[in-house]
């Protein structure tokens, strides 16, 4: 039997060059963590003007969130059955954004279906924004001290 002394360093005590390497190979298996939950928050706000969202992409060149809304759908909505802060089943913090922009956007234009996709491009925004934080490199480096992750000299993750 071997005894093998192995050094390992938090991602603060590595060469900028090793953290780059380190931050690297963490966006190779990148996941955003709360992509599910917004688009939730997104399907929840179209389910309040009996619409659905039919196609989106975050995270790529374009972003965009596509729904089926139509003059039909809106027909007989008032806002003012619409929540002002929290969405029903869903509770995530984007409801609070998107239902606030509805809420402004239809004081001024007085029309629903504008009110509507000016919140969903809203939501668009904040989570391509919640996107490029999660893959920065503060917040990669934010996860790794938290979670005491250890890394080879090289930034290989151990």
């Amino acid at each position: 039997m071997k005894t093998v002394n192995i050094e390992v360093y938090s991602i603060t005590e590595l060469s900028e060059q090793a953290q780059e390497v380190a931050h690297s190979n963490h966006l190779e298996n990148f996941d955003h963590f709360w992509l599910d939950d917004s688009m939730n928050s997104v399907s929840k706000f179209a389910d309040l003007f009996y619409c659905k969202v039919t196609d989106y992409s975050i995270g790529g060149q374009f972003d965009y969130i596509e729904t089926d809304i139509d003059n039909d759908c809106i027909r007989g909505i008032k806002p003012a059955d619409i929540p002002l802060d929290f969405l029903d089943g869903s509770g995530y913090c984007l409801d609070s954004d998107i239902l606030e922009t509805f809420h402004s956007s239809v004081k001024v234009t007085g029309d629903v279906k504008t009110a509507f996709n000016e919140a969903v491009d809203v939501a668009v925004k904040h989570i391509v924004a919640d996107l490029e934080y999660h893959a920065s490199m503060e917040c990669f480096t934010e996860m790794s001290n938290d979670n005491d992750w250890q890394y080879l000299e090289n930034g290989t993750l151990f």
